[in-house]
């Protein structure tokens, strides 16, 4: 199987891409090619097997990162001279930080393969994934949460890119690392969010998780502690009671603000379809009515004066004039003519009067949407400071551990 795979590689060498983007350690391998390399992947033919074979080709060290985004293989060649193996005494100690992988390298990859707009909502999930499974479904304790929630978040990160990447690497568990120290106050801003918005729902479960940072002081095995506490910036203790009217009001508010958001999101580009080139139906019905009432008069005013040459002609006896009234009077026939059929066609332009209608009730629906998401906007940006000066203390709370009296 070895020999296969090496001569499809050999086959296929154009769809090997070394230097990509001009980076010396990196190589890419096209769609295409990566289909054909995965038909070989069977019971009795990992992928893990299949990476060996790729690496052995390419010449690779078996450090050598191999992951998969989009269709595509990518190869990250590293830098062994960078890394250290994280020995047990250094455990729980700075050494350890990244799995041993230098920092630069984990910055580099970030930069090349995870900061793009598909990641952007990455640790939206995190911090929901982590919320789901910890405190809905395995409804923790706050002892529990203090001494494993960062360990917690950092496994779901890790097996979040593992199964982003499709790669269970050792980088990997360096990467999540990086990601969540670089991203930290970040999770648990999404987490406080979470938890308000929990609150503003009543939702039991958070309530009571909560309450333990208004405990101000707890008694564990005979030994005091001081909670940390959610407090205001001018040091004043907050509690549920006091935190929910403001949770409440901010997220029916952004609630609302996206339901009208999307509200518009559906009339807009109904209201778009019925325009004709650049013009609304009613600015285009007003033009047609100008256009039309336009042809109309020079109609009228053409036919008066064919009255007068009708009425004239034969009252005249030079025979080279009445060749040139004549001539007129033909002019002013096709004039007419020519008025009636461009009449005709603009008529036949007019628009159904449903087609309006439907336009005015559309625009009223869009009016009413945007008045009241402007009201909403207000009251966000009206209550926002105090929601943010919440979120803050609660993150700063929920960050800290308790203290020993």
């Amino acid at each position: 199987m070895q020999e296969k795979v090496e001569d499809l590689l050999e086959e296929n060498e154009e769809h090997i891409v070394e230097n990509y983007n001009n980076k010396a350690d990196q190589i890419l391998i096209d769609k295409s090619l990566v289909e054909k390399l995965n038909a070989f992947v069977s019971s009795s033919f990992s992928k893990d097997d299949l990476e060996e074979c790729i690496k052995y080709y390419l010449e690779l060290k078996e450090s050598d990162l191999i992951f998969y985004k989009k269709g595509y293989m990518f190869i990250k060649i590293t830098d062994d001279s960078k890394r250290h193996v994280v020995q047990e005494a250094d455990k729980g100690t700075k050494a350890e930080r990244y799995n041993g992988i230098d920092e630069n390298e984990l910055e580099e990859f970030n930069k090349e393969f995870f900061a793009d707009k598909e990641n952007q909502n990455f640790f939206v999930e995190v911090a929901q994934e982590f919320v789901d499974t910890y405190i809905f479904e395995k409804k923790i304790n706050n002892a529990e949460y203090e001494k494993f929630v960062f360990a917690y978040i950092n496994k779901i990160v890790l097996s979040k890119l593992v199964k982003l990447y499709d790669n269970e690497d050792g980088f990997f568990t360096g990467f999540s690392g990086y990601l969540f120290r670089n991203n930290f106050h970040l999770v648990f801003e999404y987490i406080a969010d979470i938890f308000l918005k929990e609150i503003s729902l009543s939702n039991h479960n958070v309530i009571e998780f909560l309450k333990y940072y208004s405990s101000g002081v707890v008694v564990i095995g005979g030994v005091k502690y001081e909670v940390p506490t959610i407090q205001s910036e001018e040091g004043i203790p907050l509690n549920i009671v006091s935190i929910t009217p403001v949770a409440k009001v901010y997220s029916k508010t952004v609630h609302a603000i996206k339901k009208l958001k999307n509200d518009i999101n559906i009339v807009a580009p109904k209201i778009k379809k019925l325009y004709i080139g650049n013009a609304s139906p009613v600015e285009f019905s007003r033009k047609l009515v100008k256009s039309i009432q336009g042809v109309e008069v020079k109609i009228v005013t053409y036919t008066k004066k064919l009255k007068v040459h009708y009425d004239n002609l034969d009252k005249i006896t030079n025979d080279k004039l009445k060749l040139q009234r004549e001539k007129e009077k033909s002019a002013l026939l096709q004039e007419i003519k020519d008025l009636n059929k461009e009449l005709e066609n603009l008529n036949a332009k007019t628009l159904h009067p449903s087609v309006t209608k439907e336009y005015s009730k559309l625009q009223g629906e869009l009016d009413t949407h945007s008045r009241h998401l402007k009201t909403q906007e207000n009251i966000l940006s009206q209550n926002k400071q105090n929601y943010l000066a919440i979120r803050t203390s609660l993150i700063k709370a929920l960050i800290s551990k308790k203290k020993k009296l």
